[in-house]
């Protein structure tokens, strides 16, 4: 990696960092898995820009940085509001604007199947907001589900 590289992703989480909107109604466990996801997105994003010039490299990382703001938001927003509200349709329009971000953050994004985002939607947090966000990034990254071996 660059040191031009590791500078920009530095800068990516660092500007997450300091945005507290994006985890202001979370407790601490979950403020902080979501903060870890949002650097991977970071360092995700500013590793695409590699070979590109300092001015394009900074258009991607500011288009793609929003989106994973937007989708942190997102995040935030559903835990304050949404989970007691058993088979809310505002969930389920939750998660789509998230995987639709995801689309926008992810290169070769693949959407969960439709079975895998209604099995999503009848888990709870089990009072453990932490725990479902790892979930919700599985879910977004392909891995729900899955068990290994």
């Amino acid at each position: 990696m660059t040191d031009a590289l590791t500078v920009r992703i530095n800068q990516a989480v660092e500007s997450l960092l300091d945005d507290e909107t994006l985890t202001s109604e979370l407790d601490d466990a979950a403020a902080d898995t979501l903060i870890k996801w949002g650097s991977a997105l970071a360092e995700l994003i500013v590793s695409q820009t590699s070979s590109m010039d300092e001015p394009t490299a900074d258009s991607f990382t500011l288009l793609r940085l929003g989106n994973a703001r937007r989708l942190m938001r997102q995040v935030n927003h559903w835990i304050s509001n949404l989970e007691g509200k058993i088979n809310s349709p505002d969930k389920a329009s939750a998660l789509e604007e998230i995987l639709y971000l995801a689309e926008l953050i992810y290169p070769n994004f693949q959407p969960p199947s439709r079975e895998q985002q209604q099995a999503f939607l009848r888990e709870s947090f089990s009072n453990n907001p932490s725990e479902w966000i790892i979930k919700l990034r599985s879910l977004v990254e392909g891995t729900y589900g899955k068990t290994y071996c």
